[in-house]
């Protein structure tokens, strides 16, 4: 689903006929119901008509549909995601770093729109843009980059979120201890630590 989730916003220019997704669209076929792709007026569309087991996964690839619409206003675009259904905020700030990754090249520009994400949620932020920059190329270099830039406060977070991510892509856990040791001086034992916490989870 997260597939059809993140081609979503991406298909919603082509055609005023496209629909939510390959099962929203064959759902409305059967049902006969005529739903658009985006609505202007309502941000948090349409997450709130996806059904519930997916609506997390919708949430964290929301915020390209936000900043499109809002044309890159990031304060309406945190403030939409403040106004997530309950439980659904994190995801939505996790899907901003995530995608702030990609808006611009300037990592410190991301970690500073993290810093603004209020503080229960700002951990989920700088996670989504750590699972983008390690994402990309499979090594560490982006992520310890960005976490070496992250206000003092979230840095240990930050790179337990590297290595919570390590203990998805790698099997060796000694290999992970080593990735973990490029980290900046003093904060590879919290890189290590996300990955056990990871793994015995």
């Amino acid at each position: 689903l997260n597939g059809v989730l993140m081609k979503t916003p991406f298909r919603r220019t082509t055609s005023a006929d496209m629909r939510v997704g390959d099962a929203a669209v064959q759902a409305g076929a059967a049902s006969r119901e005529q739903k658009p792709l985006v609505k202007s007026d309502d941000l948090t569309y349409p997450c709130g008509d996806v059904a519930p087991p997916y609506r997390a996964s919708c949430w964290k690839y929301q915020p390209i549909i936000i900043v499109d619409v809002v044309r890159g206003d990031e304060g309406r675009t945190l403030e939409t995601c403040a106004r997530a259904p309950h439980g659904f905020q994190d995801e939505c700030y996790f899907g901003i770093g995530k995608q702030g990754s990609g808006w611009w090249a300037d990592q410190r520009r991301v970690a500073g729109l993290c810093e603004r994400v209020p503080s229960p949620h700002t951990a989920s932020c700088i996670a989504g843009a750590v699972e983008s920059y390690l994402d990309e190329m499979w090594t560490v270099d982006r992520a310890m980059a960005f976490c070496g830039v992250v206000a003092g406060a979230a840095k240990p977070g930050c790179y337990e979120a590297i290595g919570a991510r390590l203990a998805i892509m790698r099997t060796d856990y000694r290999a992970i201890e080593s990735e973990c040791r490029h980290a900046e001086t003093g904060f590879a034992p919290a890189c290590a630590t996300g990955a056990r916490d990871r793994l015995r989870g």
